[in-house]
């Protein structure tokens, strides 16, 4: 069932009531995460996060702060992307220190988890990124570097 009808009227319209303006609008309360990882002896760990949601024009913001537009082609730095994104949006955190340092290195399993707190990038940049899975990286982008390809079409008018 699609969250958008063009046209005539879904089945759950008449289900619902009238969203306000105040329902649109993103808290401006952190929301208190507890999770568990694997420390890199593999004995498990917990950690707290104190995490804010962004509104639809920041995450759009950070997506655009990831694009590298060449003549070529189109890049999302998605190593970029999640990591503009976890800073503005964690508050607060167990972790002691800077939340740049330790998000630059921290494990897979636990970075895996916080990446799933934050938005996605966007369907459109999704779909080219799967396209595109099986290409090399870009030459000048570090090794290790997560980035999605993007044919420059896909980004015109999307950005």
């Amino acid at each position: 069932m699609s969250d958008i009808a063009r046209g005539e009227k879904p089945d759950w319209w008449d289900d619902l009531e009238d969203g306000t303006r105040e329902d649109a609008l993103v808290s401006n309360e952190a929301e208190r995460v507890y999770l568990r990882a694997p420390n890199h002896e593999g004995e498990m760990r917990r950690y707290w996060f104190d995490v804010k949601d962004l509104t639809w024009t920041g995450k759009n913001k950070y997506v655009s702060d990831a694009l590298k537009i060449g003549e070529e082609k189109t890049e999302l730095r998605i190593d970029q992307y999640y990591k503009d994104v976890l800073e503005a949006m964690i508050q607060d955190s167990s972790v002691d220190g800077s939340l740049s340092i330790f998000l630059a290195g921290v494990s897979p399993e636990l970075g895996q988890k916080l990446q799933d707190l934050a938005p996605r990038p966007g369907d459109a940049l999704e779909n080219q990124e799967a396209k595109n899975s099986d290409e090399p990286f870009a030459a000048g982008v570090r090794e290790g570097e997560d980035t999605t390809t993007l044919d420059s079409s896909t980004t015109s008018g999307e950005q």
